[in-house]
């Protein structure tokens, strides 16, 4: 065989065996997730000996264990961390989520963190806001509205305020603008009897975006943009724990995600190339 064929059929083995992989191996169990990176004793204290770290682009740091064969395993090991108090531990069908997966999902990121040692759901929620504007449009109030019912109901809880823009204008420029979304955010759940000890603000500016600023020819993607001027809404414990998962982000379309997964054929393609 010529250098080139041998090239050819380790490149094709190692592609046929990274989609065994995953597809032998469909569930994992979310643990926990949280608004700050938490210490690994944490888990090790419970008992957990092996979670391993994916943070998503909501920088919400979300902790998985395991990868599964079967659904049975997957329930298995969630029983057992709720046993351990761990009360939001899910059941992850990565078959299910691939389906409807946009940007922000954790499960397909590529930022991981190994830390091993060897009911009810309310979906966390976005409003988003017109270009360069700080004001809530008529859209992100009905939003909050129908929120606001539910956070009322959670009074135990806070409620966290994660606020974007798109990448028009300076970083500081940006990141002044997602401040001023979060407050004006802030200031319309006040109005509307949300105490405020429960109302935390993060704001990212420009830096973590959901969907593409400009296409790939370099010229300005303002589909991609309305995405990203957001301010993301999520219910925390006194821990920071985040308690409900999102589940209905507006739908990102697949040609402005950003990290979208490569077909197995354009990878090898790509690979080849090299």
């Amino acid at each position: 065989m010529t250098p080139m064929s041998i090239r050819q059929t380790m490149l094709s083995t190692f592609v046929v065996l990274s989609l065994q992989c995953l597809q032998a191996q469909p569930y994992r169990v979310q643990l926990a997730a949280f608004n700050e990176k938490i210490d690994n004793s944490y888990f090790f204290n419970l008992g957990i000996d092996e979670a391993y770290l994916r943070q998503d682009r909501n920088d919400i740091y979300r902790y998985f264990q395991g990868d599964f064969i079967t659904e049975k395993d997957a329930n298995d090991a969630r029983r057992d961390a709720l046993l351990k108090g761990l009360k939001f531990a899910r059941v992850i069908n990565l078959a299910t989520v691939e389906e409807s997966c946009d940007a922000s999902c954790p499960v397909y990121q590529s930022r991981r963190h190994a830390i091993s040692k060897a009911s009810h759901e309310l979906y966390l929620q976005s409003i988003f806001f017109n270009f360069n504007q700080k004001g809530l449009t008529r859209a992100a109030r009905e939003e909050l509205d129908r929120l606001i019912v539910v956070f009322k109901k959670n009074p135990h809880l806070d409620i966290q305020l994660l606020a974007h823009t798109d990448a028009i204008g300076s970083k500081e420029y940006n990141l002044a603008l997602s401040k001023e979304r979060a407050r004006s955010t802030k200031a319309y759940l006040l109005s509307r009897g949300i105490p405020m000890e429960r109302l935390k603000i993060k704001a990212f500016g420009e830096s973590v975006p959901l969907a593409v600023n400009q296409k790939e020819n370099g010229k300005d993607e303002p589909k991609g943009r309305f995405f990203n001027r957001r301010v993301v809404l999520a219910l925390v414990d006194h821990k920071g724990a985040i308690v409900f998962e999102q589940k209905d982000f507006k739908e990102v379309p697949l040609h402005l995600k950003i990290n979208q997964e490569m077909p197995p054929e354009l990878l090898m393609h790509a690979l080849m190339q090299n």
